[in-house]
């Protein structure tokens, strides 16, 4: 009992490091879409080389520290064996790493960390994962237009294009713009983009699927 008990607050204590520096994460993620955002930029050689250079330096330096974590979250995995091992008086290579029964207390105890994310309520209404989907999407404009490319490739025809004769909705806040281009949506002959297009909103189509 001991022995699963030790397994599972070492898997509550591992993780527990992890979700704590999961912005560190976040940071890697967007600065990784970053850099395919400077291989997609639309500009001469020279420029687009700097734009990768100094990308692939932010990545370099967010990965060194997001592995720094991983280390100590492992590093903290093995500190709690030891000490089991010292209260039991036995080698530390003796200790039971091996069976199913204490990848499964590890597992348990690694799930509990997450649970204050699940139940923890957003004031914005966006959870962190949406938070970070919007960002990375929508602060990486080449990444936008690429999709936008491949949404006209497979959803554009050629005399829509030319037929195109788009409606602009404008005017102050209040002013009633979102209830007449919900209207002029409602009737079926036109269409416009709606907070379900977020954040791809330059490929709407292959986001609905």
């Amino acid at each position: 009992m001991m022995y699963w008990a030790v397994a599972g607050f070492a898997g509550v204590v591992s993780f527990g490091i992890l979700v704590l520096s999961r912005n560190r994460i976040y940071i890697l993620t967007r600065a990784t879409v970053g850099l395919l955002n400077g291989m997609l930029a639309d500009v001469s050689d020279e420029e687009k080389q700097k734009l990768l250079i100094a990308g692939l330096g932010k990545v370099l330096a967010n990965l060194v520290l997001a592995l720094l974590l991983v280390s100590v979250a492992v590093g903290s995995l093995v500190a709690i064996l030891y000490c089991y091992s010292l209260i039991l008086d036995t080698p530390f290579v003796e200790v039971d790493v091996s069976s199913s029964s204490f990848y499964l207390a590890l597992a348990a105890g690694s799930v509990i960390p997450f649970i204050p994310l699940i139940l923890k309520k957003s004031s914005s209404g966006y959870s962190e994962s949406a938070r970070l989907l919007h960002q990375i999407i929508l602060d990486n404009q080449n990444l936008g237009k690429s999709l936008f490319q491949l949404e006209s490739k497979m959803y554009l025809k050629e005399d829509q294009a030319s037929e195109s004769r788009p409606i602009i909705v404008s005017g102050l806040a209040r002013a009633g713009t979102t209830a007449l281009t919900t209207q002029l949506h409602e009737i079926g002959d036109f269409y416009s983009l709606s907070y379900a297009n977020m954040p791809f909103l330059m490929a709407p189509n292959l986001w609905s699927k």
